[in-house]
């Protein structure tokens, strides 16, 4: 979907573009990952929030 929403924004195409996308999820920290990162960098009441259906999720944490 991302190259169709990028090609009806920009009004290009090219059929090339974003074909790094599929690949780079791969590498990207899980939802657990990232919520132990944050705690062992010290931050504490570590939320998540999942926005745009599911798509995206947002953790927030407190550090003092």
């Amino acid at each position: 979907m991302v190259p169709v929403l990028g090609a009806l924004v920009t009004g290009q195409w090219r059929a090339d573009a974003y074909n790094y996308l599929p690949r780079s999820v791969l590498s990207w920290y899980n939802e657990e990952t990232l919520r132990n990162l944050l705690q062992e960098a010290g931050f504490t009441d570590v939320e998540t929030r999942k926005v745009f259906l599911g798509v995206v999720i947002m953790l927030t944490g407190v550090k003092q």
